[in-house]
């Protein structure tokens, strides 16, 4: 397959997937694409360096699936019970969200798997009780427990894939599992009502609110969400918001990035000051195997 360089160079992880998904179902219309490369496909959050190796997932509804054919494909098996879980988007033969979502949670770890199940809630691609029936049932393949314990931690509830994938490796860290999105009314300097929505807050038994924010760098350089405010400007709205959190009875306000989150100890040494509690790593079910 070839791509002119200037446009290709332009594309994320997820856009060339997307595009030699397409391409290889039209060179080869017996492929169907799966896994990370469905979610990819239909577009579910997910981490784009899971697709930096440039590897396609396709589903192979024969053959030993672990027997690799080619460099830059992984194969995963697709019982052929269940070819009715293949269906056709964007010019691409992929197996439906259902399947897509079922073959992510058995093969990848919670927290890359995480935000594709909240994704999918969230755009209602998926229903959760139909999704835990699906993995119940007998011969849909290998580690069917896997993804039905990453659906009973979804609710769809976090706005982007960032929120879902700090979400995830605060759970693995240990702390327990916060409210999302709950808002708090606050009064203004100017004596008005305001309503505040945070992503995290844990209500601790000593009565005391921690709220986590997820601080992301494009609110600070990109146009489209600075408003034309400088930087100066938005670190004082961010001070000003902290404030008025504070006189909602708000304990403490833990600021974290992306790169905390991808860190960990970053994220572990805040929340851990802020005194949220933090028991032992969870000890998460792993996914052995792609069958």
């Amino acid at each position: 397959m070839y791509a002119e360089p200037e446009y290709w160079s332009m594309l994320n992880h997820i856009s060339k997937v997307q595009h030699i998904g397409s391409t290889l179902c039209r060179e080869k219309p017996e492929t169907i694409i799966a896994g990370r490369s469905a979610a990819a496909v239909w577009g579910l959050d997910h981490s784009a360096y899971l697709h930096k190796s440039g590897v396609i997932t396709i589903a192979k509804p024969y053959g030993n699936p672990n027997r690799a054919t080619h460099s830059q494909l992984r194969r995963i098996y697709l019982p052929a019970r269940h070819m009715n879980h293949v269906t056709m988007h964007d010019n691409t033969q992929v197996a439906d969200p259902t399947r897509t979502l079922f073959d992510c949670g058995r093969t990848e770890t919670f927290h890359d798997a995480f935000p594709v199940f909240e994704s999918a809630i969230r755009q209602n691609s998926v229903d959760n009780t139909a999704f835990l029936d699906y993995c119940s049932q007998a011969y849909v393949g290998r580690n069917r427990y896997l993804p039905a314990f990453v659906m009973s931690k979804a609710r769809g509830l976090s706005e982007n894939g960032g929120e879902s994938f700090a979400l995830a490796v605060i759970f693995e860290l240990g702390f327990p599992w916060p409210e999302q999105q709950v808002e708090f009314t606050c009064i203004g300097p100017d004596g008005a009502r305001k309503v505040r929505r945070v992503d995290f807050s844990w209500y601790l038994p000593d009565g005391r609110i921690v709220v986590g924010e997820l601080d992301g760098q494009q609110k600070y350089v990109d146009p489209s969400m600075t408003g034309g405010r400088s930087i100066a400007a938005i670190v004082e709205d961010e001070r000003e918001r902290s404030q008025m959190l504070y006189r909602c009875g708000v304990s403490a306000v833990v600021r974290f990035t992306f790169d905390d989150v991808v860190r960990r100890a970053p994220l572990e040494r805040k929340l851990r000051e802020a005194g949220v509690p933090c028991g032992a790593p969870s000890v998460l079910p792993q996914p052995h195997g792609r069958r």
